[in-house]
């Protein structure tokens, strides 16, 4: 558990927080694509970002999934825990958001597994 001024610093940002599940979304790169990547990091991850937030923020706007505008945060996280070149594309997304009606909405409940 972090210390006194790390632990209240992490309470202030989780009460910032909207109430809702947060989901863990990886897009990664084919092998065969990462030796591109590694040599031409730009142009490859600038389209990574790109087809990873529209795939999302499509999907989300879809009234058969969820009907509204999704917000993203994205990392780029290219080296393994081995520390070799590892290009997945990582993003977070909150499981409801801001209606594109105006309002907010929530996504259903899955079913447990």
């Amino acid at each position: 558990m972090p210390g006194g001024a790390a632990q209240r610093w992490l309470e202030a940002r989780e009460a910032e927080l909207l109430p809702l599940a947060y989901y863990h979304v990886v897009f990664t790169l084919p092998a065969q694509i990462g030796d591109i990547a590694y040599q031409n990091k730009a142009v490859v991850y600038d389209l990574l970002f790109k087809a990873a937030a529209e795939t999302l923020l499509t999907i989300a706007a879809d009234p058969k999934h969820l009907g509204a505008r999704i917000g993203l945060n994205a990392v780029l996280h290219t080296w393994g825990s081995a520390l070799t070149h590892h290009p997945p594309r990582r993003r977070a997304t909150k499981h409801g958001s801001r209606a594109i009606r105006k309002s907010f909405a929530a996504a259903a409940p899955r079913p447990p597994a």
